[in-house]
């Protein structure tokens, strides 16, 4: 103060970080002042003429992807002392820098002006920031999939990105229902369960999603058919013994599955029909194998015949279907052959029949699909999948052999001489009503 009032210091005065104060004298020397304690000061006289100068003065730089890092270059005259770098905008730069240079941390968009400061001499360094838009477009935005119990589906969700230039994230939002495996701009959503999932793919703020819908059914029920079997007799003994062969071949649904074989053999006479000897089970693994067995049996008499049934079972017991194997080619034990007949349904209980039904998805949409019913389990509503032969493509029709219930406005009674009475529809129509 004393200084100023002498006419000694200029009017122009600087404060600085370190709690001090810059004046310049009228001789252009710069004095430092900063207060120790109370009353001491802490006086220090500056060069005379300090210069700085800063390469580059202006700075742009795009942080699109992060943060980046700009170095600037200082150049300084009489200076003994080390310079004071300072931003005007932390948010985007910040700066460390020495008496040489300076590294600036650019991390935000905007303007930010870094200055160098030692007493009077000052330079700075204008930074602007900027940073183009990322998105990110995923196909498809939607996958709808139908899963059996217990299986899992896989589906390919593709990115399409701009302005990124590193790896997306990608997340699922519910894991029981379905797990995303990413490999850049491409992902493998694995779909395990029923339900509802978002699959998100990210990079920094920037998003895009796809919604996952699994469908869970029930699995078709395990079937079985038998292709072909034979019967060769190959030894006959007078004793009513006879060695034979049999050879069936089998298809069924699940290769995978265990199924059991099961021969039974009948004795027929006439129309008595009881069941005589069983051949061991055969576990076959294959989903079409060639079964042969090799077995002797005792006729009961010289009037009795031989009926041989297989049975197929899954391991729980359930049979699957039950094939019989016409013998005719076992002579009886006197070398005679005769006539007998078998009777047995087409279509046993236990049939698997193809059925269209319509279903409505979470979405409230109607789509169809088609899933195997028991042809005792049919009812008039539902619809069989059949073929159309006049325009060769496949259709829907009802069971012919169900009818829905029907009145009659009238019908014709006929009398017979016996005294009986048959009610006719439409003529000889008897039974469509």
């Amino acid at each position: 103060a004393e200084l100023k009032n002498k006419g000694l210091i200029e009017e122009d005065e600087t404060s600085n970080d370190d709690n001090s104060k810059t004046v310049t004298t009228k001789t252009g020397f710069t004095l430092n002042i900063k207060q120790d304690g109370e009353s001491n000061l802490i006086l220090s006289l500056g060069e005379n003429n300090s210069t700085i100068a800063i390469s580059p003065t202006t700075l742009s730089a795009d942080i699109t992807d992060g943060a980046v890092t700009k170095t600037i270059t200082a150049t300084t005259s009489n200076v003994s002392g080390t310079i004071n770098w300072t931003t005007s905008n932390a948010s985007v730069a910040t700066v460390n820098g020495t008496n040489s240079g300076a590294t600036i941390t650019v991390k935000g968009v905007g303007t930010a002006t870094i200055t160098a400061t030692y007493g009077a001499a000052k330079a700075s360094c204008t930074v602007t920031a900027t940073a183009r838009i990322p998105t990110i477009t995923l196909n498809p935005t939607t996958i709808n999939k139908e899963i059996i119990t217990g299986e899992t589906a896989t589906a390919t969700i593709t990115a399409t990105t701009a302005n990124i230039s590193g790896a997306l994230s990608w997340t699922s939002s519910n894991t029981s229902v379905a797990t995303v495996s990413g490999n850049g701009n491409t992902a493998t959503v694995t779909m395990k369960a029923g339900g509802t999932t978002i699959i998100t793919a990210s990079y920094g703020s920037t998003s895009a999603s796809c919604t996952v819908t699994v469908t869970e059914n029930e699995p078709e029920p395990l079937t079985a058919s038998v292709i072909t079997s034979s019967v060769s007799q190959t030894s006959f003994s007078t004793t009513s013994n006879i060695n034979f062969t049999i050879t069936s071949q089998i298809e069924k649904s699940d290769a995978t599955q265990t199924l059991k074989y099961i021969y039974k053999f009948y004795s027929i006479d006439y129309m008595d029909t009881y069941e005589s000897t069983y051949l061991p089970e055969l576990d076959v693994t294959t989903e079409s194998a060639a079964i042969t067995q090799k077995q002797s049996i005792t006729l009961v008499s010289a009037t009795s015949y031989t009926l041989i049934e297989l049975e197929i079972q899954d391991l729980s017991g359930n049979i699957l279907t039950t094939h019989r194997i016409v013998t005719d080619t076992l002579s009886k034990p006197d070398g005679t052959t005769a006539p007998y007949t078998i009777s047995a349904s087409c279509l046993p209980a236990g049939t698997l029949i193809t059925v269209e039904v319509e279903e409505e998805d979470d979405n409230g949409k109607k789509k169809k699909r088609r899933k195997k019913k028991k042809i005792e389990d049919l009812t008039y509503d539902d619809d069989l999948v059949v073929w159309d032969f006049d325009n060769g493509c496949f259709t829907t029709a009802k069971a012919l052999w169900l009818k829905e219930k029907e009145y009659a406005e009238e019908y014709n009674l006929l009398t017979f001489s016996d005294g009986s009475t048959l009610k006719t529809i439409r003529q000889h129509r008897i039974f469509n009503k």
